[in-house]
């Protein structure tokens, strides 16, 4: 069984993330700094591996048309060959499934499932369940110099070039 290369950086582009959530690739692209990412090829599947602590890791689905139980194989035996705990996260239901019919358990994560406000109560934050929110916006507020600007023409062919460029 091959090990993955997880420490060899790799080019990315779009027909190779055609399956992913543009929001997850976007959340890795934010926090690539702070929770580092590593990328390999493992049977056809683009795989990601995430860092949430000193010796915590974990794996984001597979992308691809590969086996994802092979796949999955890999990634466990790499991860126990490092010496962290093997384990994949945010799995789509369907996805949990498979992976349950060859032998892998699966449980679900409350903490980073999708959830749904209401507008009004993201437009007030009012309330206790909002503290936390509305501390993160007054750190981020005091810590950069953000402004605002009106979505124009000019702002919104100058997104298209950076996401044309891959920046985002």
């Amino acid at each position: 069984m091959a090990t993955p290369d997880l420490h060899r950086g790799m080019e990315i582009n779009s027909k190779e993330i055609e399956y992913a959530s543009a929001i997850q690739i976007m959340v890795l692209y934010n926090w690539r700094r702070t929770k580092p990412i590593k990328l390999s090829l493992l049977d056809d599947q683009l795989c990601v591996m995430a860092q949430k602590g000193e010796n915590e890791f974990y794996f984001m689905p597979p992308i691809g048309d590969g086996d994802i139980s092979k796949t999955a194989e890999l990634l466990f035996s790499y991860a126990e060959k490092e010496g962290f705990k093997p384990s994949i996260q945010r799995v789509n239901e369907s996805m949990a499934e498979t992976l349950k019919s060859y032998g892998f358990s699966a449980e679900l994560d409350i903490n980073n499932s999708d959830y749904v406000y209401l507008a009004d109560d993201l437009a007030t934050l009012a309330g206790r369940k909002f503290d936390g929110k509305r501390n993160r916006i007054k750190k981020c507020i005091s810590e950069n110099n953000p402004e605002y600007r009106p979505m124009t023409l000019i702002l919104l062919i100058f997104v298209l070039n950076f996401k044309r460029r891959g920046v985002i």
